[in-house]
């Protein structure tokens, strides 16, 4: 993350802290206890200049884009090549390694209706997608496994993965960035809600304290975390703190 940070503030990409990463800045000053990796949001003409110059990070770290090898999401990853990352849900499909996952900041319609209509769209095909290609063994619950391996050859069949995933990519960017008022992470958003923040947060970003480290935020973090969570402060039940539940080593020899 403190690679990423020195990286963006060099070459001036604008970037915000994320779903669970914001919330554990606001509430943890850090990592949430349980939470295993980092989400950042960047602004989509920002992401595709980040993506342009992959040659900003230096060997271990390297960014994955939509399309390399390795990635399966419609999204950017920076990865740290000396420790290999595996989620049991990816186990056989892709080959992972310690990660950051990095969203794009797209446009969504100033209408609150429309933009609730294409979030809804939008989790819908990251729903169908994930069950179109996660390895159903991943899965904790052994009916969920049983169930998710009788479906997901049908799932392929009538919703090809190439085609949710290349779905995914365009509903995102539908609109054109600035048009509108509001952005949204509309590549991989999971639930349906006002996930969206002013347009112009980003050109007014603040610093929160993660780990001891000062890092770039959107300063409508308040708004945003409570229309994603409702009373953020308040810790979930224990049956609520789920993880990646990632096995991770040294790829080093």
């Amino acid at each position: 993350m403190l690679v990423f940070d020195e990286v963006c503030r060099t070459h001036g990409i604008r970037y915000s802290l994320d779903s669970g990463t914001l919330l554990g800045a606001v509430r943890h000053g850090g990592f949430i206890p349980w939470d295993d990796d980092i989400d950042l949001i960047v602004p989509r003409p920002d992401y595709e200049r980040l993506m342009l110059h992959p040659e900003w990070f230096e060997s271990p770290f390297a960014i994955v884009a939509p399309g390399d090898v390795g990635s399966i999401h419609p999204y950017a990853k920076l990865v740290n090549h000396s420790w290999r990352a595996q989620e049991p849900s990816l186990e056989g499909i892709v080959d992972e390694y310690l990660w950051i996952d990095l969203f794009p900041a797209d446009a969504v319609p100033d209408d609150p209706e429309e933009a609730e209509r294409l979030c809804r769209r939008q989790v819908h095909l990251v729903k169908l997608y994930g069950r179109s290609f996660a390895n159903p063994k991943g899965s904790r619950n052994a009916i969920r496994r049983v169930a998710k391996t009788m479906l997901q050859p049908f799932i392929k069949m009538v919703f090809p993965p190439r085609k949710l995933h290349d779905a995914l990519m365009d509903g995102a960017q539908r609109i054109s960035y600035g048009s509108t008022k509001n952005v949204a992470n509309l590549t991989w958003p999971t639930v349906i809600k006002k996930r969206w923040v002013p347009l112009d947060d980003f050109d007014n970003l603040i610093e929160l304290n993660f780990e001891g480290g000062n890092l770039l935020a959107i300063p409508s973090w308040d708004q945003y975390l409570s229309a994603l969570y409702g009373d953020y402060m308040v810790l979930p039940p224990e049956s609520g703190r789920i993880t990646h539940s990632a096995r991770v080593w040294s790829s080093e020899k």
